[in-house]
């Protein structure tokens, strides 16, 4: 299943301008709807500083990375010539 970061509506620093035209209440409904629809595991991103919205990130994708490692190693092959998953608790 992929993967994708949500920011969900922050009212406090919420705004209108000629790209965004929708009222908070508008703009924070729609994003749940595509929460629902996205055929994604959503990661949801606190509601934080410019900086800790990066550290949060880059830590998430290291854990993502180093499992996507741990299940690819997983994966050997038998001596039939087929994969087999061999499961790593980590």
């Amino acid at each position: 299943m992929k993967n994708t970061f949500f920011f969900k509506g922050w009212e406090e620093i919420y705004t209108t301008d000629s790209e965004r035209k929708m009222p908070y209440q508008q703009a924070n409904e729609f994003g749940e709807r595509m929460i629902e629809i996205y055929e994604y595991n959503i990661i949801e991103v606190p509601l934080v500083s410019g900086e800790k919205h990066t550290v949060f990130i880059l830590n998430k994708i290291r854990k993502l990375f180093y499992r996507q490692i741990q299940y690819k190693k997983s994966i050997i092959p038998t001596s039939s010539g087929e994969q087999e998953l061999r499961r790593i608790d980590k």
